[in-house]
């Protein structure tokens, strides 16, 4: 198991911030801080956040639950989502694609690009 990963297991039983940059596969995420994908995330079951989430790259995940807002700057696909916060995507290839029941409580914003304050 590389340190990057190690670091990720480490991260998600201590509710900080989960940055993923290596391609990963894992059953099931719980985490109460938030998550950065960057690179590309497989999560077989289901993920739930109470913070952001921020996808730079690719993030497969058959049920997503996020709390907080969510940035797709890349591409996001799960079959259910739930997402409480905004839903913004960053430039004109990013998207994201939903098989099942889609709901999403907050404003859907489109950006051309992004920049960090």
């Amino acid at each position: 198991m590389s340190k990057d990963v190690t670091h990720l297991v480490l991260s998600i039983y201590y509710h900080h911030v989960v940055e993923v940059q290596v391609i990963w596969k894992r059953a099931k995420i719980k985490t109460y801080g938030n998550i950065a994908v960057n690179g590309h995330l497989s999560v077989k079951d289901n993920m739930q956040g109470f913070g952001k989430l921020k996808v730079t790259g690719t993030c497969e995940v058959a049920e997503l639950e996020i709390y907080g807002n969510t940035i797709i700057h890349g591409f996001l696909k799960c079959q259910t989502m739930t997402l409480y916060g905004s839903l913004t995507l960053i430039g004109p290839e990013s998207g994201y694609w939903v098989d099942g029941e889609e709901k999403v409580w907050g404003a859907l914003l489109s950006r051309d690009e992004y920049k960090e304050c």
